[in-house]
C-alpha cells in the first residue's frame, strides 16, 4: 500500500509507525482482537511525499492513498494512479464539502504559482472538467464519510461484480500465440536456457522484447542497443530483469544498472533474482543480493554479487557516474526519461545497451527522449530487424565468452509493448487517466491532408472556458491541441495542461486553413498552436518591496529577469507577451505555419489588423452558458463558440513581444527570421535538457518606439531601450563565451552574435589612439606578414582574440563572409583549435574533403580573414593621418609671411570679383567676406595645435606611469 502526502506526518501516523516497529522486533505482542493492530502488522505499507513520487516509478502496489487533494497535481496524479495493480483501489481523500461542484472552486496550491502581480483570480477550469471526468468512468465511486455512495452518474446506480471468462473465449489469441512459442523454445536442446526466461512472460510483447534482449546478448559483438518503449503497467522492468539473468548466464561478468532512484529498480532486480531462480542458481550459493544502507534508498538493492562459476556483478550506478563504465559489458537505463538528457548521452558507450522507459511525458523528459534521443540513436545505428529464434539457436551453440565489439558501427532495435500485464487491457480507470490528461496521443491526428498556402490561413482566439467544457466537440479538439503540443519539441508534461486551463494571464491561438467553420470543431486541421503569457505592468511599489526584501514573486518572467540582470527597473513597468509555447504539426513543420502565426500575432497586437464588428466575442462570454447533457447523464457548460477570429477580439495594449527557450540553433534561426534581438542567455544549462535558456523581445509599435528613441538620444544621448540591452549583453557575451559557453559550436555562437536588425541601431567608432592602445607596431607587423602567408597563425594567436572582440563589437566598419566569421568566432573569441572546428564546421556538409583538406580550408578561410580586417585597421590609420596633414598643412600656411597672405587674398577676391556699383559690392561682402574667413579658420587652428599639445602632455605622463595589472 503507498500512502502519498503533502505534509509531514502526523503525531497519531508516527505513533502508528513506531507501534509497528516495536510489533515487528518482538518487543511487544500484539493485540489479536484489535483488528486494526492486525491490519498494521501484516500490510506494508510505504509513505512518500507528492515531490517524493518519482521513487516510486516501477513498483506496484494494491492500493494508493493520496491525501491533501489541494497539493495534488496531474504529474503525480499520473504517477500514483498506475503504480495499482488490477483490482487494487485508488483513494482520494478530500476535505468536508458540502456539494461536490464545490471541487470546482478549491483553492490548488500550484495555483499560487500562477498568480502574478497583475492577475490574481484564477479559474479551476481543471479542477471542473476532472469533476465531469469521473462520470465516464465506470469504476469510480464518490462516497461520504459515512460510506453512502453520491449519485455521480448513472453508472453509479448499477454496479455489479466482474464476470468470470467464459469456457469458450479462455485464451484470445496472443495468449495461444504465447503458449506456442514457450513450449517450441522449451523443447529445443540449444534454446532451453530461453525457454525458461521466456517461462516467467506474462503477454506475448514482453516474451518478444525478452527474446530481442537475448538476440542481442548472444550477438557478442556489444554493439548493440535496445530501445523499450510502452505505457505503464506492460512488463518492462520485468523483461530487463529477465535479460539480465540471460547475460549473466552467457558469462558477462560487468553489468551495470541506472535509474533516477534505487526504488525504481525493486521490479527490475526482483526479476533478476526470479530469473536466476530459474536457471538453476540458489541464493547465497551462487549469488547474493546487497542492499543499500543510505535513509533515502529505502533498503533497496543494489548489487548482486554472482559466484558460480567466475566473479560476475550486477551493480547499481547513479546516472552521474559515468565514469564507471569504463570496463563496462552490459549497460541497463531504467525509467531513462526521468534522467536528464545530457547525462544519459554520456552513458552510452563502446558495450551493449539496453534502455526502457515510458514516452507519455510525466515521467520528466518524456517525449524529450522519443524525439531527440532516439532519432540521434537511429541517425548513428542500424536499424534491426525483428527476433530471428534460428540465430538464437545458432548462437547458443557457440562458445559463452564475450567477442571483441565490431567496428561496422552500432545496431539499433526499437521494441514497444502494448499489452498490459498489470491490469488488463482497456482497463477503464486507465482509459479515463489517459483521456483527462491527454496521455493517449503518440501523434498528432491528420485530420486534413490538404496543405494551405501560409499566408492565406488565419489565426483563432480560443475560449478557454469553452476548450475545457468537457463537451464531446471540445473533448476532440483539446486532444488534437495537445497532441501537437506534445509532438513538439519542448518538454510537455500533464502539468502543461493545468497551467493552460487554470493560468489567468496565459492565452491559446491555433492557426487553422482559410475557409473553415469554427462552430465545428470535430472535423478542424490545427498547423500551428501558440500558448502567450501576458507580463509586465508591475507597479514600482511591487519591484521596490521585491528587490528590497529578496524575494521575486512567481510569473512575469522576462521582466524578473532582465531586472536582475541588468537592473533596468523601468522595464518592469512595461507591458509585454511571453511565447510559452510554439508547437507546429509535425506533418507541417517546414511548411512556414509557424512564422506565419507569430507574424499575425505581432500584427494583432500592434493594431494593424481591420476589426470586425459584426461578431464579439464578449457576447458569448458574458451571455447565459448552454447546458447539454452528455454519456452517463452527466451535464456540462458549454460556451456558444469556442473558437474565434483575432479581428472579433480587443488586443491588449503591449510594449514588446518575447520568447523564453531552450537555446538550440534551430529555433534561434528561426525566431531570428522574426527579427527578434537576444537579451540573455543563462549561464546554467537546464539539468533535464542541458539547453541554455534564452530570452528574445522585438518591438512593438516599431514607429512609435523609434520617433521616441530619436528624441531620448537628442536630450541624453542614449539609444533606446531594446538598443541597449542589446549593446550590453552582446558584450557580456563577447567576454564569458570561452568560460561558459565553450562547448557551443562556432555556427551557435555566431548566430547569437550576428543580429544585423539590431547592429543598425549602435553607432561605435574606432579611433586611432585606441588602435594604438590595443595594438603595438609589432602587432601589426605580424598580421601583415601572415596575412601575406609569411608567417603561422600560431604567430598571431595572441592577437586575433582582441581583434574579434573590436570586430563583433561592431567597431569595424567591415563585414566577413558567415564562414569566415563562424572560423573568427571559434578561434578568435571561443579559443578552438582547428581540428576541434573540422569535427563541428557545418560549412563542410556539402564537400567531401579529408581532415586534412578541411583544416587547410578552415585555415584559408581565417587567413582571409585577418587580410580584410587588417586593410581596415590600416584605412582607420591612413584617414587619421590625413586630416593631422591637412590640419598641420593649414597652420603652416598661417605662420608663413603676411606678403603671400594678402597674394592669397587678392586671388580669391579676383576669383569672387561683383563686376558692378559700389552698392551692390556691399551688399554682397558679408556673404563672400574671404579676410573674415580666414580669420576664422587661423583661430580655429590655433585652438587645435592647443588641444594637440594637451593630448601630447597627457600621453607622455601615462607612458610613465606603469600599466595597471
Amino acid at each position: 500500500m503507498a500512502l502519498i502526502r503533502k505534509k509531514k506526518k502526523s503525531k497519531a501516523a508516527k505513533r502508528r509507525v513506531k507501534k509497528q516497529k516495536i510489533l515487528s522486533a518482538g518487543l511487544k505482542e500484539a493485540d489479536e482482537d484489535d483488528p486494526f493492530e492486525t491490519f498494521l502488522r501484516q500490510a506494508k505499507f510505504r509513505y512518500c511525499y507528492y515531490k517524493e513520487t518519482h521513487k516510486i516509478l516501477g513498483n506496484t502496489y494494491g492500493m494508493a492513498v493520496l491525501q491533501d487533494f489541494e497539493a495534488v497535481t496531474p504529474n503525480t496524479l499520473a504517477r500514483t494512479v498506475e503504480t495499482v495493480v488490477g483490482g487494487g483501489l485508488v483513494i482520494i481523500l478530500l476535505r468536508t464539502l458540502t456539494s461536490i461542484q464545490q471541487l470546482h472552486t478549491i483553492a490548488m496550491d500550484v495555483h499560487s504559482r500562477y498568480r502574478t502581480e497583475t492577475s490574481q483570480n484564477v479559474i479551476g477550469r481543471f479542477n471542473e472538467r476532472l469533476h465531469l471526468s469521473l462520470a465516464t468512468c465506470s469504476n469510480c465511486l464518490i462516497i461520504d464519510d459515512r460510506l453512502e455512495v453520491l449519485p455521480l452518474s448513472s453508472s453509479c446506480l448499477s454496479v455489479a461484480p466482474v464476470p468470470p471468462k467464459s469456457g469458450d473465449n479462455k485464451f484470445t489469441e496472443e495468449e495461444l500465440q504465447l503458449k506456442k512459442l514457450k513450449r517450441d523454445l522449451m523443447d529445443g536442446k540449444d534454446t532451453e536456457l530461453a525457454g525458461c526466461l521466456v517461462k516467467c512472460c506474462l503477454t506475448l510483447d514482453q516474451a518478444k522484447a525478452v527474446l530481442t534482449c537475448i538476440d542481442a546478448v548472444v550477438d557478442k559483438s556489444l554493439s548493440t542497443t535496445v530501445v523499450m518503449t510502452a505505457a505503464r503497467g506492460r512488463g518492462k522492468s520485468a523483461a530487463l530483469g529477465l535479460a539480465m539473468a540471460a547475460a549473466v548466464a552467457f558469462g558477462y561478468s560487468n553489468i551495470f544498472v541506472t535509474a533516477p532512484n534505487p526504488e525504481n529498480l525493486t521490479t527490475l532486480f526482483e526479476f533478476i533474482c526470479k530469473g536466476l531462480t530459474v536457471l538453476k542458481y540458489e541464493e547465497h550459493a551462487d549469488y547474493e543480493r546487497v542492499i543499500s544502507t543510505k535513509a533515502d534508498h529505502n533498503k533497496a538493492t543494489v548489487t548482486v554479487n554472482i559466484f558460480k562459476g567466475h566473479r560476475q556483478t550486477i551493480k547499481y550506478i547513479e546516472p552521474a557516474q559515468s565514469a564507471e563504465l569504463a570496463q563496462a559489458e552490459l549497460l541497463c537505463i531504467d525509467e531513462a526519461a526521468a534522467i536528464p538528457t545530457p547525462l544519459l548521452k554520456k552513458l552510452l558507450g563502446p558495450f551493449l545497451v539496453f534502455m526502457s522507459s515510458t514516452v507519455d511525458g510525466y515521467e520528466g523528459t518524456g517525449r524529450l527522449l522519443s524525439q531527440k534521443l532516439i532519432q540521434d540513436l537511429q541517425a548513428s545505428s542500424t536499424v534491426g530487424n525483428e527476433v530471428d529464434l534460428r540465430k538464437i539457436m545458432d548462437t547458443m551453440k557457440s562458445a559463452k565468452r564475450i567477442g571483441p565489439p565490431l567496428l561496422s558501427g552500432r545496431t539499433l532495435y526499437e521494441v514497444t509493448l502494448t499489452d498490459s500485464i498489470r491490469y488488463a487491457n482497456g482497463d477503464p480507470v486507465e482509459k479515463w487517466l489517459f483521456s483527462l490528461l491527454c496521455l493517449n496521443i503518440s501523434r498528432s491526428p491528420l485530420v486534413s491532408s490538404s496543405c494551405p498556402a501560409p499566408n492565406r490561413c488565419r489565426l483563432y482566439y480560443v475560449d478557454r472556458d469553452a476548450l475545457f467544457s468537457f463537451s464531446p466537440e471540445s473533448e476532440e479538439f483539446l486532444q488534437q491541441l495537445i497532441s501537437i503540443f506534445a509532438a513538439s519539441e519542448y518538454k510537455h508534461s500533464p502539468d502543461d495542461l493545468q497551467q493552460l486551463s487554470d493560468a489567468p494571464n496565459h492565452l491559446l491561438f491555433c492557426l487553422l486553413g482559410p475557409d473553415v467553420n469554427p462552430a465545428r470543431l470535430s472535423r478542424l486541421q490545427i498547423f500551428c498552436a501558440i500558448q502567450v503569457s501576458l507580463e509586465g505592468k508591475i507597479a514600482k511599489e511591487a519591484i521596490a518591496n521585491s528587490i528590497r526584501r529578496g524575494i521575486r514573486s512567481s510569473g512575469d518572467l522576462i521582466p524578473w529577469t532582465i531586472e536582475d540582470q541588468f537592473g533596468e527597473r523601468g522595464f518592469a513597468s512595461k507591458s509585454g507577451a511571453r511565447i510559452v509555447r510554439i508547437a507546429r504539426h509535425p506533418d507541417f513543420y517546414d511548411h512556414g505555419y509557424g512564422a506565419r502565426s507569430l507574424q499575425l500575432l505581432e500584427k494583432y497586437y500592434e493594431g494593424k489588423l481591420e476589426r470586425e464588428c459584426g461578431a464579439r466575442i464578449s457576447r458569448t462570454i458574458e451571455e447565459k452558458k448552454m447546458v447539454i447533457t452528455g454519456e452517463h447523464g452527466v451535464t456540462c457548460e458549454k460556451a456558444l463558440m469556442p473558437l474565434h477570429r483575432i479581428e472579433c477580439r480587443q488586443p491588449e495594449q503591449l510594449d514588446y513581444i518575447g520568447v523564453s527557450y531552450g537555446l538550440s540553433l534551430t529555433d534561434l534561426r528561426f525566431y531570428k527570421d522574426l527579427r527578434m534581438t537576444p537579451v540573455y542567455i543563462d549561464p546554467v544549462p537546464n539539468e533535464m535538457t542541458g539547453d541554455h535558456n534564452c530570452i528574445m523581445l522585438k518591438v512593438l509599435n516599431k514607429e512609435e518606439e523609434e520617433e521616441f528613441n530619436k528624441d531620448r538620444e537628442e536630450r541624453s544621448g542614449e539609444n533606446g531601450w531594446l538598443t541597449s540591452l542589446w549593446s550590453d549583453f552582446r558584450r557580456r557575451l563577447i567576454e564569458i563565451l570561452p568560460l561558459d559557453y565553450c562547448h557551443w559550436t562556432a555556427a551557435l555562437a555566431y548566430e547569437v552574435l550576428d543580429q544585423p536588425h539590431a547592429n543598425t541601431l549602435v553607432s561605435e567608432t574606432l579611433t586611432k589612439e585606441f588602435l594604438n592602445w590595443e595594438f603595438t607596431p609589432y602587432d601589426l607587423s605580424r598580421l601583415e606578414r601572415y596575412s601575406s602567408l609569411q608567417a603561422d597563425y600560431l604567430l598571431v594567436k595572441d592577437i586575433v582574440s582582441r581583434l574579434s572582440r573590436i570586430y563583433f563589437l561592431g567597431r569595424l566598419n567591415k563585414s566577413l563572409k558567415n564562414s569566415q566569421s563562424k572560423v573568427l568566432v571559434g578561434i578568435g573569441l571561443q579559443g578552438k583549435s582547428t581540428r576541434t572546428l573540422v569535427e563541428e564546421a557545418d560549412f563542410f556538409k556539402d564537400v567531401e574533403l579529408g581532415t586534412e583538406g578541411k583544416e587547410s580550408q578552415i585555415l584559408a578561410y581565417f587567413n582571409q580573414s585577418m587580410k580584410i580586417l587588417l586593410e581596415c585597421l590600416k584605412s582607420i590609420q591612413n584617414n587619421d593621418e590625413k586630416e593631422e596633414k591637412e590640419e598641420e598643412t593649414d597652420v603652416e600656411m598661417q605662420q608663413k609671411d603676411p606678403t603671400k597672405q594678402t597674394e592669397l587674398i587678392d586671388l580669391a577676391n579676383k576669383e569672387f570679383l561683383i563686376k558692378s556699383q559700389e552698392a551692390e559690392w556691399l551688399k554682397a561682402s558679408p556673404i563672400v567676406s574671404v579676410p573674415a574667413r580666414m580669420e576664422h579658420k587661423r583661430k580655429m587652428s590655433e585652438e587645435l595645435s592647443y588641444k594637440r599639445k594637451d593630448k601630447k602632455k597627457k600621453r607622455f605622463k601615462k607612458q610613465k606611469q606603469p600599466h595597471a595589472a
